[in-house]
């Protein structure tokens, strides 16, 4: 566009809508390295797949998406850390158990916590 020249409504609206995009840099791409040996503590898919009875692809990536995990790409192979499942799984838990904790108790759920247990303690040693 030249100085001068007049937008008109569509293509305004189309430079705001498109100012919205994000834009990826060069700096994002990705490295490509020979690999020597092929890494350890990696799922598949169909590892997946069994160890959390998912009969469907389409369930995995959704979950594999919501939970945020990276893929691996080697060759034409996908595979996933598995650290990292771990992680995300552990994470997950902890934030949906806290979420949990609070709506049925408010923010006082630590001392509900302290008291269950003491009362755990209790019935164990007689």
């Amino acid at each position: 566009m030249q100085k001068g020249d007049v937008l008109s409504f569509e293509e305004h609206i189309q430079n705001v809508l498109n100012s919205f995009i994000q834009n990826e840099s060069v700096d994002n791409a990705a490295t490509v390295k020979q690999l020597d040996t092929f890494p350890g503590g990696l799922y598949s898919q169909k590892d997946l797949m069994e160890i959390n009875n998912i009969k469907y692809k389409v369930e995995l990536y959704r979950m594999l998406n919501s939970l945020g995990v990276n893929k691996l790409k080697i060759g034409n192979l996908v595979r996933y850390d598995k650290k990292e499942i771990e992680e995300a799984y552990i994470a997950k838990i902890s934030v949906s158990v806290t979420d949990d904790l609070v709506a049925r108790h408010g923010t006082d759920y630590i001392d509900v916590i302290k008291e269950e247990a003491i009362q755990m303690l209790d019935k164990s040693n007689p």
